[in-house]
Protein backbone atom coordinates (compact mmCIF):
# COMPACT_ATOMS: atom_id res chain seq x y z
CA UNK A 1 0.00 0.00 0.00
CA UNK A 2 2.97 2.56 0.78
CA UNK A 3 4.51 1.91 -2.14
CA UNK A 4 1.43 2.17 -4.26
CA UNK A 5 0.63 6.13 -2.39
CA UNK A 6 4.25 6.46 -3.35
CA UNK A 7 4.35 5.73 -6.80
CA UNK A 8 0.99 7.93 -7.16
CA UNK A 9 2.06 11.12 -5.01
CA UNK A 10 5.58 10.67 -7.86
CA UNK A 11 3.19 10.59 -10.80
CA UNK A 12 1.37 13.41 -9.27
CA UNK A 13 4.51 15.29 -8.83
CA UNK A 14 5.54 14.78 -12.09
CA UNK A 15 2.23 16.16 -14.09
CA UNK A 16 2.82 19.08 -12.22
CA UNK A 17 5.99 19.57 -13.14
CA UNK A 18 6.41 18.54 -16.76
CA UNK A 19 5.43 20.72 -19.72
CA UNK A 20 1.61 21.53 -20.76
CA UNK A 21 0.86 20.78 -24.21
CA UNK A 22 0.75 24.77 -24.84
CA UNK A 23 4.62 24.90 -23.94
CA UNK A 24 5.15 22.20 -26.29
CA UNK A 25 5.55 22.33 -30.21
CA UNK A 26 4.93 19.41 -33.39
CA UNK A 27 2.26 18.47 -35.16
CA UNK A 28 0.56 15.74 -33.14
CA UNK A 29 0.88 17.95 -29.68
CA UNK A 30 -0.25 21.08 -31.18
CA UNK A 31 -3.35 19.21 -32.23
CA UNK A 32 -3.93 17.77 -28.50
CA UNK A 33 -3.27 20.69 -26.98
CA UNK A 34 -5.50 22.84 -29.18
CA UNK A 35 -8.28 20.18 -28.45
CA UNK A 36 -7.83 19.53 -25.05
CA UNK A 37 -8.27 15.33 -26.05
CA UNK A 38 -5.61 12.86 -26.74
CA UNK A 39 -7.52 10.44 -29.07
CA UNK A 40 -5.99 6.98 -28.45
CA UNK A 41 -6.92 4.14 -30.89
CA UNK A 42 -7.44 0.74 -29.48
CA UNK A 43 -8.95 -2.34 -29.91
CA UNK A 44 -11.06 -3.03 -26.66
CA UNK A 45 -11.09 -6.92 -27.15
CA UNK A 46 -7.85 -7.96 -25.67
CA UNK A 47 -8.21 -8.67 -22.25
CA UNK A 48 -6.32 -8.40 -20.20
CA UNK A 49 -4.78 -5.76 -21.84
CA UNK A 50 -8.22 -3.72 -22.85
CA UNK A 51 -11.49 -4.59 -22.79
CA UNK A 52 -14.63 -3.37 -21.90
CA UNK A 53 -16.22 -4.48 -18.27
CA UNK A 54 -19.26 -5.14 -17.04
CA UNK A 55 -20.59 -1.33 -16.96
CA UNK A 56 -19.16 -0.85 -20.05
CA UNK A 57 -16.27 1.16 -18.93
CA UNK A 58 -12.71 0.30 -21.03
CA UNK A 59 -10.52 -2.00 -18.50
CA UNK A 60 -7.35 -3.24 -18.83
CA UNK A 61 -3.07 -2.70 -18.93
CA UNK A 62 -3.11 -0.24 -21.84
CA UNK A 63 -5.94 1.67 -21.12
CA UNK A 64 -4.54 2.23 -17.73
CA UNK A 65 -1.50 3.25 -19.58
CA UNK A 66 -3.46 5.55 -22.00
CA UNK A 67 -4.83 7.69 -19.06
CA UNK A 68 -1.16 8.31 -17.75
CA UNK A 69 -0.36 9.74 -20.77
CA UNK A 70 -3.21 11.60 -21.34
CA UNK A 71 -3.16 12.86 -17.71
CA UNK A 72 0.73 13.55 -18.14
CA UNK A 73 0.14 15.92 -21.24
CA UNK A 74 -2.70 17.20 -18.80
CA UNK A 75 -6.02 16.51 -21.53
CA UNK A 76 -8.90 14.45 -21.73
CA UNK A 77 -8.30 10.54 -22.96
CA UNK A 78 -10.63 9.63 -25.52
CA UNK A 79 -10.33 5.78 -26.72
CA UNK A 80 -11.37 5.28 -30.19
CA UNK A 81 -12.45 1.37 -30.75
CA UNK A 82 -11.85 0.12 -34.01
CA UNK A 83 -10.77 -4.01 -35.23
CA UNK A 84 -6.75 -4.26 -35.24
CA UNK A 85 -5.97 -4.32 -38.85
CA UNK A 86 -7.46 -0.15 -38.92
CA UNK A 87 -5.47 1.29 -36.36
CA UNK A 88 -1.96 1.90 -38.16
CA UNK A 89 -4.27 3.19 -41.48
CA UNK A 90 -6.09 5.57 -38.91
CA UNK A 91 -3.00 6.76 -37.34
CA UNK A 92 -1.61 7.89 -40.89
CA UNK A 93 -5.07 9.29 -41.47
CA UNK A 94 -4.58 11.55 -38.41
CA UNK A 95 -7.75 10.31 -37.07
CA UNK A 96 -6.23 9.00 -33.59
CA UNK A 97 -3.06 10.98 -32.25
CA UNK A 98 -1.08 7.66 -30.60
CA UNK A 99 -2.12 3.81 -30.97
CA UNK A 100 -1.59 1.68 -27.42
CA UNK A 101 -3.30 -1.78 -28.83
CA UNK A 102 -0.49 -4.26 -28.77
CA UNK A 103 1.58 -2.80 -31.66
CA UNK A 104 4.68 -5.34 -31.59
CA UNK A 105 7.78 -3.21 -32.38
CA UNK A 106 9.08 -5.24 -35.23
CA UNK A 107 11.30 -4.46 -38.04
CA UNK A 108 7.95 -3.83 -40.26
CA UNK A 109 6.20 -2.36 -38.19
CA UNK A 110 8.68 0.48 -37.70
CA UNK A 111 8.44 1.03 -41.39
CA UNK A 112 5.11 1.98 -41.00
CA UNK A 113 5.41 4.44 -37.53
CA UNK A 114 7.32 5.68 -35.14
CA UNK A 115 7.25 3.37 -32.18
CA UNK A 116 8.21 4.04 -28.49
CA UNK A 117 8.78 1.25 -25.88
CA UNK A 118 8.35 -1.46 -24.87
CA UNK A 119 5.87 -0.98 -22.28
CA UNK A 120 5.24 -4.64 -21.98
CA UNK A 121 7.12 -7.80 -23.37
CA UNK A 122 4.94 -10.68 -24.76
CA UNK A 123 5.02 -12.96 -27.38
CA UNK A 124 2.53 -15.60 -29.48
CA UNK A 125 1.04 -18.64 -27.69
CA UNK A 126 -0.88 -21.22 -29.09
CA UNK A 127 -4.16 -22.49 -27.95
CA UNK A 128 -6.08 -25.50 -28.57
CA UNK A 129 -6.72 -29.23 -26.35
CA UNK A 130 -3.91 -30.49 -24.63
CA UNK A 131 -3.47 -33.44 -26.64
CA UNK A 132 -3.37 -31.21 -29.78
CA UNK A 133 -0.77 -29.00 -28.01
CA UNK A 134 1.50 -31.91 -27.18
CA UNK A 135 1.72 -33.04 -30.86
CA UNK A 136 2.17 -29.36 -32.02
CA UNK A 137 5.05 -28.64 -30.00
CA UNK A 138 7.14 -31.62 -30.36
CA UNK A 139 9.12 -30.70 -33.28
CA UNK A 140 5.85 -29.15 -35.47
CA UNK A 141 6.40 -32.16 -37.78
CA UNK A 142 2.19 -32.73 -37.34
CA UNK A 143 1.81 -29.72 -39.92
CA UNK A 144 -0.77 -30.61 -42.89
CA UNK A 145 -3.38 -29.00 -44.55
CA UNK A 146 -6.20 -30.93 -42.30
CA UNK A 147 -4.40 -28.70 -39.54
CA UNK A 148 -6.78 -25.73 -39.29
CA UNK A 149 -5.89 -22.59 -37.12
CA UNK A 150 -7.29 -19.35 -36.17
CA UNK A 151 -5.61 -15.85 -35.68
CA UNK A 152 -6.66 -12.51 -35.57
CA UNK A 153 -6.35 -10.57 -39.34
CA UNK A 154 -3.29 -8.48 -39.63
CA UNK A 155 -1.17 -9.83 -36.52
CA UNK A 156 1.88 -11.29 -35.45
CA UNK A 157 -0.36 -14.43 -35.06
CA UNK A 158 -1.25 -14.74 -38.72
CA UNK A 159 2.15 -14.16 -39.52
CA UNK A 160 3.41 -16.75 -36.81
CA UNK A 161 1.12 -19.07 -38.54
CA UNK A 162 2.34 -18.93 -42.04
CA UNK A 163 6.08 -19.56 -40.61
CA UNK A 164 5.37 -22.51 -38.56
CA UNK A 165 2.62 -23.65 -39.95
CA UNK A 166 3.10 -23.55 -44.00
CA UNK A 167 1.36 -26.28 -44.80
CA UNK A 168 -1.85 -25.97 -42.47
CA UNK A 169 -5.30 -23.84 -43.49
CA UNK A 170 -5.07 -20.39 -41.63
CA UNK A 171 -8.34 -19.06 -40.89
CA UNK A 172 -8.35 -14.71 -40.51
CA UNK A 173 -10.62 -13.71 -37.50
CA UNK A 174 -11.70 -10.47 -36.97
CA UNK A 175 -10.13 -10.30 -33.46
CA UNK A 176 -8.78 -13.06 -30.59
CA UNK A 177 -12.27 -13.53 -29.29
CA UNK A 178 -13.60 -14.25 -32.65
CA UNK A 179 -10.84 -17.13 -32.89
CA UNK A 180 -11.59 -18.22 -29.19
CA UNK A 181 -15.20 -18.88 -30.25
CA UNK A 182 -14.49 -20.51 -33.39
CA UNK A 183 -12.09 -23.02 -31.02
CA UNK A 184 -14.72 -23.56 -28.49
CA UNK A 185 -17.16 -24.41 -31.34
CA UNK A 186 -14.61 -26.56 -32.89
CA UNK A 187 -14.38 -24.84 -36.08
CA UNK A 188 -10.83 -24.68 -35.78
CA UNK A 189 -8.19 -27.10 -34.09
CA UNK A 190 -6.12 -24.62 -32.50
CA UNK A 191 -5.94 -20.50 -32.20
CA UNK A 192 -2.40 -18.54 -31.81
CA UNK A 193 -2.66 -15.83 -30.04
CA UNK A 194 -1.13 -13.22 -27.30
CA UNK A 195 0.51 -15.34 -24.63
CA UNK A 196 -1.99 -13.04 -22.29
CA UNK A 197 -4.88 -14.08 -23.92
CA UNK A 198 -4.65 -17.72 -24.16
CA UNK A 199 -3.56 -17.94 -20.35
CA UNK A 200 -6.44 -16.22 -19.45
CA UNK A 201 -8.71 -18.51 -21.80
CA UNK A 202 -7.88 -21.47 -20.23
CA UNK A 203 -8.40 -20.12 -16.41
CA UNK A 204 -12.16 -19.05 -17.62
CA UNK A 205 -12.51 -22.11 -20.10
CA UNK A 206 -10.62 -24.85 -17.90
CA UNK A 207 -13.75 -27.38 -18.36
CA UNK A 208 -13.22 -27.42 -22.23
CA UNK A 209 -9.82 -29.09 -21.25
CA UNK A 210 -7.97 -25.44 -23.45
CA UNK A 211 -4.29 -25.82 -23.02
CA UNK A 212 -1.53 -23.47 -24.10
CA UNK A 213 2.17 -23.16 -23.48
CA UNK A 214 4.01 -22.24 -20.51
CA UNK A 215 5.51 -19.37 -21.87
CA UNK A 216 5.29 -18.25 -24.89
CA UNK A 217 7.46 -19.12 -28.37
CA UNK A 218 8.45 -15.78 -29.56
CA UNK A 219 9.47 -12.65 -27.71
CA UNK A 220 7.37 -9.69 -28.82
CA UNK A 221 7.75 -6.03 -27.15
CA UNK A 222 4.90 -4.07 -27.09
CA UNK A 223 4.92 -0.15 -28.25
CA UNK A 224 3.35 3.10 -28.61
CA UNK A 225 2.55 3.78 -32.31
CA UNK A 226 2.79 7.58 -33.38
CA UNK A 227 2.97 9.71 -36.86
CA UNK A 228 5.40 11.72 -36.96
CA UNK A 229 6.24 13.78 -34.42
CA UNK A 230 9.82 14.02 -33.22
CA UNK A 231 9.21 16.40 -30.36
CA UNK A 232 5.94 13.80 -29.62
CA UNK A 233 8.26 11.19 -29.46
CA UNK A 234 11.01 12.90 -27.30
CA UNK A 235 8.56 13.41 -24.69
CA UNK A 236 7.16 10.22 -24.94
CA UNK A 237 10.66 8.71 -24.11
CA UNK A 238 11.34 11.02 -21.13
CA UNK A 239 7.55 9.97 -19.64
CA UNK A 240 8.58 5.98 -19.88
CA UNK A 241 11.60 6.06 -18.06
CA UNK A 242 9.66 8.35 -15.25
CA UNK A 243 7.35 5.46 -15.22
CA UNK A 244 10.24 2.94 -15.18
CA UNK A 245 11.78 4.96 -12.29
CA UNK A 246 8.64 4.97 -10.45
CA UNK A 247 8.02 1.70 -10.51
CA UNK A 248 4.27 2.33 -12.13
CA UNK A 249 5.17 -0.49 -14.75
CA UNK A 250 5.76 -2.71 -11.98
CA UNK A 251 2.18 -2.09 -10.43
CA UNK A 252 0.89 -2.55 -14.20
CA UNK A 253 1.89 -5.50 -14.14
CA UNK A 254 0.82 -7.33 -10.80
CA UNK A 255 -2.64 -5.38 -11.35
CA UNK A 256 -3.45 -7.08 -14.92
CA UNK A 257 -0.86 -9.95 -15.07
CA UNK A 258 0.01 -11.40 -12.11
CA UNK A 259 -3.18 -11.02 -10.29
CA UNK A 260 -6.40 -12.74 -11.13
CA UNK A 261 -8.80 -10.30 -9.53
CA UNK A 262 -9.56 -8.01 -12.59
CA UNK A 263 -11.80 -11.37 -14.01
CA UNK A 264 -15.03 -10.47 -12.26
CA UNK A 265 -15.12 -7.35 -14.22
CA UNK A 266 -15.61 -9.63 -17.80
CA UNK A 267 -19.26 -9.34 -18.84
CA UNK A 268 -21.12 -12.38 -18.43
CA UNK A 269 -21.97 -12.37 -22.05
CA UNK A 270 -18.44 -11.98 -23.56
CA UNK A 271 -15.91 -14.76 -24.26
CA UNK A 272 -13.24 -13.15 -22.87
Amino acid sequence: MRRSLLVCLCLTLLAAAWPTPATLAGPVLDRVAESGVLRVGATLDNPPLTFLSRSGQPEGYEVDLAKMVAGGLGVKLSLVSMPYDQLLPALAAGKVDLVVSAVTMSPDRNRQVMLVGPYLLTGQSILTSESLLARLTEDFDHDSPELVIAAAKGTTSAEAVRELFPKAHLVEVADQEAGLKALLDRRVDALVADHNFCVVATLRFRSQGLATLPKPFSTEPLGVGFSEDALFYNWMENFFLVLRSTGRFDVLRQKWLESPAWLVELPPDKLL
